[in-house]
């Protein structure tokens, strides 16, 4: 097995399921350690849960398939599935935290809702990037991270887990009727980076964190939702 790849179970399989692209890169791990949960205050006997971070380390071109959303997210369903709802005005979809080119699932713990205008952003200045690395050969760890920040006050970022639980509250109160049903747990912003990385007294080090577009050309990880469309 190459360095680093430490579940021999996982390899064998990923070689009867012909997911083996490099025999000397290991198979993408992927993790999401962070998961938040929001009521909101317009439907408020629904509760739904999304993921905060996603973390793909090692990232290589060994690994399964990704595919398209599933649409079966309970908030895809009854809030932002606008061609089924008729409700809302602005073009969401759902957005894939690792995108399905580079092994990322259609499935609700790797989904969020954006704006097709962010959505764009997301592969032109960060995915584009992340899977010509891949497609290189190259051994990475990538990381998207979702604020929902609509309630945050300076200096709070670190409570993470509280800023969500108020985000749809604040949204009313910042939006009002411009808001439609569900769409005050739209996140605020997405961010994004990516290091290459080597195996190293038995762990994941990085060797450097890799650039990544910006808009007009300005370094940038960070990315807002588009709540004027």
């Amino acid at each position: 097995m190459p360095p680093g790849q430490i579940d021999s179970a996982a390899w064998a399989q990923a070689w009867q399921n012909k997911w083996i692209a490099d025999p000397k890169l290991p198979l993408t791990v992927v993790s999401t350690p962070d998961t938040v949960v929001m009521t909101p205050p317009c439907d408020p006997l629904f509760a739904f849960a999304f993921t905060r971070r996603m973390v793909a380390c090692p990232l290589t071109k060994n690994g399964p398939p990704g595919s398209v959303p599933n649409g079966r997210s309970g908030w895809w369903q009854r809030y932002f599935n606008t061609s089924a709802t008729g409700h809302a005005k602005r073009a969401w979809v759902q957005g894939h935290l690792l995108n399905h080119n580079i092994h990322g699932q259609g499935t609700e713990d790797n989904l969020v809702p954006i704006t097709d205008a962010l959505n764009r952003i997301m592969e032109k200045w960060a995915e584009k990037f992340v899977k010509e690395f891949v497609s290189k050969g190259m051994i990475l760890a990538y990381e998207v991270i979702v604020h929902w920040n609509a309630a945050a006050k300076v200096g709070s970022g670190h409570d993470w887990l509280n800023n969500a639980k108020l985000h749809p509250k604040a949204m009313h109160q910042a939006y009002g009727d411009e808001l439609r049903l569900g769409e005050c747990m739209a996140p605020t912003s997405v961010e994004w980076h990516c290091w290459e990385v080597t195996w190293h007294q038995n762990q994941w080090v990085p060797l450097r964190e890799l650039e990544l577009g910006g808009i007009e050309g300005i370094e940038s990880h960070i990315y807002a939702n588009s709540w004027n469309q």
